[in-house]
């Protein structure tokens, strides 16, 4: 394969990719085939942010409070769970040689252009049409805000919109993965089929922790500065779906050389059960309602369980041979799979109570001062 056109799973345009397999001796293919579930999962998540966003200045008490209040959060998770498993692909794929290298600057340009368009548009309507960004911002703000690094300033982090942070992180970690990539590969070279495989999932692991130790530092950084929301806080929701990425490919890489495989297809209702469980327990954490900060052990809580939660939901979808089911049907549901094409826009613009106000506000004055004359 060559460079990847890989996009980020917000944006609703990625090649939803698992292996196929080929009707030759079963043999995988290295072409990926389209994933429907991927996109309901992203119209799913999209949802949620939407009614996060829509309830989070005043959320309702009660078990609907709790059950609501993490919501935006775990649906950041599955994104950044699916963002890992797709864009590492590639990587794995060129790691156990079945695909052609990745190209660095050509894979960071595409993620750029995948991502940045229409966030700059959806960013200048909120600081020059509807009036709800930053009162007079000065250009370090604006030039903070255009290049997706206000995550690291303290004073932009939630400059409108708001969900903004979230693609920080996604756009950063992309411009550090071919690096982090090439460093995994080098752990597996020489080693063999297996060798790879175990050099990959301890790299991951490396990485996993790594953003654990990272986000103890950011706690005891304090809140203001921000540190939790850098994109090395994050490391282990993508590594989960990086790891998915490699089991798979691991498996293609044995079929292609006839190797014996290792079947897992779990019971599609089981996995669904077990994430549900993983959500109840993160509504069990007590969380504060609203945008408040919570404690430093409902924060470590928090990321472990959304992210074994979103490792479960992406398994139930590119695993081969599992049987979904109820819940597949649901995913692959043609509502579900057009909300899924256009996520981006519901989960950048849409889910934006501000803009949203803000665009009405500007609306009703245009139409008033028509009325008047």
């Amino acid at each position: 394969m060559t460079a990847p056109v890989a996009q980020s799973p917000v944006i609703g345009l990625e090649p939803d990719a698992r292996p196929s397999p080929a009707a030759n001796g079963g043999h995988v293919s290295a072409s990926n085939r389209w994933i429907p579930e991927l996109a309901g999962y992203r119209a799913l998540a999209a949802l949620a942010v939407f009614v996060f966003h829509i309830i989070s200045t005043d959320p309702p008490e009660g078990i609907l409070g709790r059950w609501t209040v993490p919501l935006g959060n775990a649906a950041v998770t599955l994104f950044f769970c699916l963002s890992g498993y797709l864009i590492y692909r590639p990587y794995a794929r060129w790691a156990f040689d079945l695909g052609e290298p990745v190209r660095p600057w050509i894979f960071v340009f595409r993620r750029a252009v995948r991502i940045l368009p229409l966030y700059w548009a959806v960013l200048t309507l909120h600081l020059f049409v509807t009036g709800t960004g930053i009162d007079s911002p000065s250009t370090g703000q604006l030039v903070a805000a255009y290049t997706l690094t206000q995550n690291f300033f303290g004073d932009t982090v939630f400059v409108p919109p708001f969900v903004a942070w979230s693609l920080s992180i996604e756009l950063w970690f992309s411009f550090a993965l071919p690096l982090l990539a090439r460093m995994l590969r080098h752990l597996g070279l020489g080693r063999g089929r297996r060798g790879m495989l175990a050099a990959q999932l301890s790299g991951l692991i490396g990485l996993a922790g790594f953003a654990v130790l990272f986000r103890v530092f950011a706690i005891a950084s304090g809140a203001e500065t921000g540190r939790l929301l850098w994109w090395p806080a994050y490391l282990d929701w993508f590594a989960w779906g990086m790891a998915l990425a490699v089991w798979l490919v691991y498996r293609e890489r044995s079929i292609v050389d006839g190797r014996p495989v290792l079947g897992l297809a779990p019971s599609a209702p089981l996995v669904a059960a077990n994430a549900l469980v993983l959500y109840w327990a993160v509504t069990r954490l007590g969380l504060p309602g609203g945008f408040l900060t919570p404690t430093a052990f409902q924060t470590h809580a928090q990321f472990i369980l959304q992210g074994v939660m979103a490792f479960l939901l992406v398994a139930l979808a590119v695993l081969p041979g599992v049987d979904q089911g109820v819940v597949g049907r649901l995913l692959r549901s043609s509502v579900l799979v057009w909300l899924g094409a256009v996520s981006y826009g519901i989960y950048l613009s849409i889910g934006d109570r501000l803009l949203l106000e803000g665009v009405a506000g500007v609306v009703s004055e245009d139409v008033g001062r028509h009325v008047s004359r």
